[in-house]
This record gives C-alpha cells, structure tokens and sequence, in this order.
C-alpha cells in the first residue's frame, strides 16, 4: 500500500461550519482509506490506500461536499521515501516505517 497525505483547503476546525478532525478520519475510512491519522486540528491527514491519487481526492471531495455543503479542495499526494511521515514529531502515525522526518517530499509539485 501506498502511503498519502491529503491537505484540506479552507477547513475550519472550530467555530460555526466546523469539522471535527474525528469526524474527517471517519471520512477518510468510509471511502476505504486505511491506517488514517489527522495531524493536529489542520485538516491534514495521512492514510494508506491502493487507491490512486485522483480517485481518492474525488472521493474525500464528494464525502465533504456533503457535509460541509459547499466544495473543499483537498490536495493528496504519494509520499516518497526521504519524504514527510512522522508529523514532525517523530511519533506519527508512520513511525515504524523507515521514512525520514527530515524533508517534506512529495512526488509531485502542486497543481
């Protein structure tokens, strides 16, 4: 399985209109993601999945949709070796994989 991470435009994680990030995990398992972990209160989330990018941005955007009511951009992307996992602090929700902290990589550039 690959590893993702998957961005959320304009979230908010408090307030009126919010989004629990209990309730964007729960999303993200419903559409079949697997090993799901929300970073902070950010809108940020890894997972695994066998799923390729595009899908799995149409389907947390479609999800989302109908909860929020409006469209909220989601960026995902594959993460690399060398690349992003650990949330920083060393104890992420990849912490056993041999995937460095060190640089926040991702396979493409942003569109």
């Amino acid at each position: 399985m690959k590893a993702y991470v998957a961005l959320l435009r304009a979230v908010n994680v408090g307030g009126t209109g919010k989004l629990p990030m209990s309730t964007l995990k729960q999303m993200c398992e419903e559409v079949g993601l697997k090993q799901v972990r929300t970073y902070i209160a950010s809108g940020n989330v890894v997972f695994r999945s066998d799923t390729e990018e595009a899908e799995i941005k149409s389907a947390l955007e479609g999800r989302l949709l109908a909860y929020a009511g409006k469209p909220v951009g989601v960026l995902g992307r594959e993460l690399i070796k060398g690349g992003w996992s650990r949330c920083s602090s060393g104890n992420g929700p990849f912490a056993g994989d041999q995937i460095s902290a060190q640089n926040e990589l991702v396979r493409s550039r942003p569109s």
